[in-house]
């Protein structure tokens, strides 16, 4: 009898996709953000451990890093000394945060992170949700980059319309080590390019290819992958804002795949049933 082989250790990492978050020009307010430390251990370590977690946060403006912080948070059978890490950042010059977690050892099963909101408070206007962005390995641009071989995101039913003082802009924060220049379309004939230096941010408004009025998809493409977010706001006031959102990845997967015969006879019976309400 031929012996099993013995089955493959599975990678483990030391470190997480560092998270980016958004800071806007807004004068006063402020973004504060809750990583759920127990949640990540939960759903990215393979066994619990005993060690030392470093979360390092870096917030930039203007291409500098204006403030650093790190922390230790200590785990032991996998349980984080603090759950829920909350963190406050003052509003005012355009930038970013980019949030990264690290471990002493190679514990992580995969890279790519669980995450949920920032609130984005803004005194006397209110408070809005804000979601992250990776700064890399993120599945769905990879299977994008390895299909078509070019980054685009896509954000449907954008609008200016100045009589409802209702304005609309892109935020690209570059968090890399190049510049990249951002190419923003409306149409084919109507088209915004932009140049974000590294580790500074742009806000860009889309007043220029927008049609006053009338509702119309934006297309962001790039030499690089960048994060990008959809900005609602005051046409007379960009400070004003009232919706932040992420935008949506072409995504490379295909939209049909092959059946055998046997598949297809099912299908087609599974839908005769279902027309005749013998299934749902």
């Amino acid at each position: 009898m031929t012996p099993r082989s013995p089955m493959a250790e599975p990678q483990l990492f030391p470190y997480l996709t560092p998270l980016i978050y958004p800071l806007f020009p807004v004068s006063d307010g402020e973004l504060t953000v809750g990583l759920n430390l127990q949640k990540i251990l939960d759903d990215r370590t393979l066994d619990p451990f005993d060690g030392v977690l470093m979360l390092d946060i870096g917030v930039y403006r203007n291409g500098q890093r204006m403030q650093s912080d790190t922390k230790p948070v200590r785990v032991k059978e996998g349980k984080a000394d603090t759950a829920i890490d909350w963190t406050s950042y003052p509003l005012g010059t355009i930038g970013y945060v980019e949030m990264s977690l690290s471990a002493e050892q190679a514990v992580f099963r995969r890279i790519d992170l669980p995450v949920g909101y920032g609130l984005l408070s803004i005194p006397g206007y209110g408070t809005l949700t804000v979601i992250p962005d990776a700064k890399f390995a993120r599945p769905i641009i990879i299977e994008q980059m390895q299909t078509v071989s070019s980054f685009c995101l896509a954000r449907s039913g954008c609008r200016w319309h100045g009589a409802s003082n209702a304005g609309n802009s892109i935020f690209l924060p570059n968090p890399y080590e190049k510049d990249i220049v951002a190419s923003i379309h409306a149409s084919p004939t109507k088209r915004i390019r932009h140049k974000v230096p590294a580790k500074h941010a742009a806000m860009v408004s889309l007043e220029p290819i927008l049609e006053d009025g009338d509702w119309a998809c934006v297309m962001v493409t790039g030499n690089n992958r960048i994060p990008a977010w959809d900005i609602r706001h005051a046409a007379d006031n960009p400070a004003r804002i009232n919706s932040v959102d992420h935008l949506d990845v072409f995504r490379g997967s295909s939209t049909h795949r092959h059946v055998g015969v046997v598949d297809y006879a099912k299908h087609r019976t599974r839908r005769v049933l279902r027309r005749l309400g013998h299934v749902t």
